[in-house]
């Protein structure tokens, strides 16, 4: 009896220890950066933003052409802080000189939708302010300690819509230093580490989910109930 209790301190040892070693991990992992035939960066995938995971791409045209219907609803962030920290994120992991691949830091013209050689803005949409839309810039400067990222007009009036008798349309193809960074949430695939992603996710940052308390100390618990019910048919 006196060892059966032994054994049963064991599993509860063992049900406890085995539970503290599913703790939730996080990878981290650099975007892949999207780069065409010519050696322009058109984009990344699996950027991170505030510990979110996004594709960007950078795009010509105005606010409607580019996000279908110019609202906040089509834009992937409604606040400065986030739009900010989407600019942030540019900065400090696209528009990196990265050797083999291209010069997108020193370089500016390297982006698609950039034309003027000593700097670009790429810019990230987040509010509308009546027929106006306001926005975050990422400065890339060929000089990088100009490079940073700022809020443009956070009071207004902002960007063209549409246009008016008073104001031109916005338009970043016709803009030499500026291009839209238009964002997409990459869908949660919730993986465990190390065992891959599935169709239409991305190799990236986490967090990744671990199993629920609940089911590792039912995992646990099972593994514990088979070594005493072992021991206890040995001790019979």
């Amino acid at each position: 009896m006196c060892r059966l209790r032994r054994q049963a301190s064991l599993v509860l040892a063992t049900v406890v220890g085995f539970s503290a070693t599913f703790t939730p991990e996080t990878a981290h992992a650099a975007p892949i950066l999207v780069v065409n035939g010519g050696g322009i960066l058109t984009g990344a995938k699996a950027v991170t933003v505030d510990g979110h995971l996004y594709d960007v791409e950078f795009v010509e045209g105005t606010c409607t052409a580019v996000f279908g219907i110019c609202d906040e609803a089509h834009f992937a962030f409604t606040t400065e802080s986030a739009a900010l920290a989407a600019s942030k994120a540019l900065g400090d992991y696209i528009f990196l000189d990265v050797p083999g691949l291209g010069n997108f830091d020193s370089e500016p013209m390297s982006t698609n939708g950039c034309f003027f050689p000593a700097n670009c803005w790429a810019l990230t949409p987040y509010k509308i302010l009546g027929d106006n839309f306001l926005i975050a810039q990422a400065l890339n400067s060929a000089v990088g300690t100009d490079d940073g990222f700022f809020l443009h007009q956070p009071n207004g009036p902002g960007l063209s819509i549409f246009g008016s008798a008073t104001e031109t349309i916005y338009d970043s193809s016709v803009d030499i230093n500026g291009v839209f960074a238009k964002w997409t949430p990459v869908p949660d695939c919730s993986p465990f580490p190390g065992r891959g992603h599935t169709d239409g996710c991305f190799p990236g940052p986490g967090p990744f989910p671990a199993p629920e308390p609940a089911i590792t100390l039912l995992i646990a618990a099972g593994i514990g109930a088979a070594v005493v019910k072992r021991r206890f048919k040995w001790w019979r």
